[in-house]
């Protein structure tokens, strides 16, 4: 299998064995702007899905077994191949919505996180441990089998790449079910991994029809050879894959939506804090996890804060589509019940959609006065809206945030940074950025929620240690 031979397919296929397969039920694949077809997928129904866990134990056993030296080697070849295709695989996240300047990044973040992930591959040593009853006792970490893994279409090729990469680095075979809004990225990632020299079946990659798609997600889960799953994406859809993977017993990975926030403090440098955090919430039209929702600024700063953000928003509140009608939909209710409980638009203007099939371009919203009856000041946006409270207590913001139902990230801004490291180690989050974004996953940095926002962790020892058990071995000299 070449990617160099790709091109943006009409018909995405499904990778069973090594072997694209086109002969499945096709499925459209809608653009972002007018909701007309851009390509169809081909997809594989429940009958399928033993065979294909069959495959991927197969998979399993060969990829294991090999020599760490060899599996670096291939994955390096992999992320050089990405890197080498970056054109193409930037065209075909535009061609679903994603800004072209973000999906570069997406490609070059893939790359380097591959390059990490094979850097990790032969350090992961066992230990000698202390034993009264035995004359040696190690504990060693293997690979624990067949991986299912999930990846959304928002950030497509960065997470697709880590969905596959993290369990081939502990030693296991996945099973990759595409996004059903952008299969052609995760076929070219699972491709090149696949040309790179991974054993055809140690990766499987399967497009499903978004209706049938929880019966066959179940239907994966409930093999026996499947032995852990791994899900990025929202925390209703994970929340009801965490139900059936523990009726199955099946440990998860899964990293999850979030109500991510800044807090700036009264000695912070607001013009600075602005220039970041505002591209921190429209990034990708606010369709990125990280996105920062709300913003909490000190009483003392909140004008001069309200004022830099207005004129920061004019050079960068530009109108973009989001991903579906529904999509759009959701943000305007959230907007329209904020605005009945006594919310003000800062910047902006409210969408309003025409009729149920078109959408139109999203205005970026700055909102303050939000209250907290108002759905929006604890629903996960997803979508370029933010808003701006005033605080006077950091323990109350503190409070608050800890008791927001999501974990995932939250941002400091403040000239003490022994004070802003007090702040961020008391809130309950998966990262705290002191000065910096919200949006921050680099491939050294453990990556990952807490509460509603997920279970575990991606990147570098932290996403290999994932998928993989510890085993005690103990030794009586005979």
């Amino acid at each position: 299998m070449s990617l160099r031979k790709f091109k943006l397919l009409n018909v995405v296929p499904s990778i069973v064995n090594g072997v694209s397969k086109t002969d499945g039920k096709l499925c459209n694949v809608l653009g972002p702007k007018n909701h007309k077809p851009i390509h169809s997928m081909s997809t594989i129904d429940v009958g399928e899905t033993a065979n294909v866990c069959r495959i991927s134990k197969l998979g399993f056993q060969k990829w294991s077994k090999m020599d760490t030296s060899e599996r670096k080697i291939i994955m390096s070849r992999a992320s050089d191949i990405l890197v080498e295709n970056r054109d193409i695989i930037v065209d075909a996240q535009v061609q679903v919505g994603i800004e072209e300047k973000f999906a570069g990044f997406n490609v070059k973040l893939a790359a380097d996180t591959i390059k990490d992930y094979a850097s990790q591959i032969d350090a992961q040593p066992g230990n000698l441990l202390n034993s009264a009853s035995t004359d040696i006792a190690l504990a060693v970490n293997q690979p624990i089998g067949p991986v299912l893994s999930m990846a959304p279409w928002n950030a497509p090729v960065i997470l697709a790449t880590r969905s596959i990469a993290a369990p081939l680095a502990a030693g296991c075979s996945v099973i990759f079910k595409t996004s059903e809004k952008a299969p052609l990225v995760g076929y070219f990632v699972a491709a090149a991994f696949l040309e790179a020299g991974v054993p055809k079946e140690t990766i499987q990659l399967v497009n499903s029809e978004p209706e049938e798609t929880p019966q066959l997600v179940e239907s994966f889960i409930s093999n026996h050879h499947i032995r852990k799953i791994n899900y990025t994406g929202s925390t209703a859809v994970g929340s009801s894959i965490a139900q059936v993977a523990g009726k199955h017993l099946k440990p998860v990975l899964l990293e999850l939506g979030g109500k991510n926030c800044s807090i700036v403090e009264p000695d912070a440098e607001i013009e600075k804090a602005v220039a970041t955090i505002l591209p921190s919430a429209w990034a990708n039209s606010g369709q990125i996890c990280m996105c920062t929702d709300k913003i909490y600024v000190h009483e003392d700063k909140y004008d001069a804060f309200l004022s830099e953000a207005g004129r920061v928003a004019e050079k960068i509140g530009t109108e973009s589509h989001l991903r579906t009608i529904p999509a759009t939909s959701s943000a305007i209710a959230l907007v329209e019940d904020a605005l009945k409980n006594g919310a003000k638009v800062e910047f902006g203007s409210l969408t309003k959609l025409s009729s149920t099939e078109e959408n139109v371009p999203f205005a970026p919203l700055i909102l303050s006065n939000v209250s907290k009856s108002a759905n929006l000041y604890s629903a996960e946006t997803f979508a370029p809206i933010v808003s701006i409270h005033k605080y006077t207590d950091i323990a109350k913001v503190v409070e608050e945030v800890n008791d927001s139902s999501y974990g995932l990230k939250a941002s400091v801004w403040s000239s003490n940074a022994v004070r802003a490291y007090k702040i961020a180690s008391e809130l309950e989050s998966g990262a705290v950025h002191i000065n910096s974004s919200t949006i921050h996953d680099e491939p050294g940095v453990p990556h990952g929620g807490v509460k509603n926002s997920g279970i575990g962790r991606f990147n570098n020892s932290w996403g290999i240690q994932e998928f993989q058990v510890c085993k005690v071995i103990t030794l009586n000299a005979g």
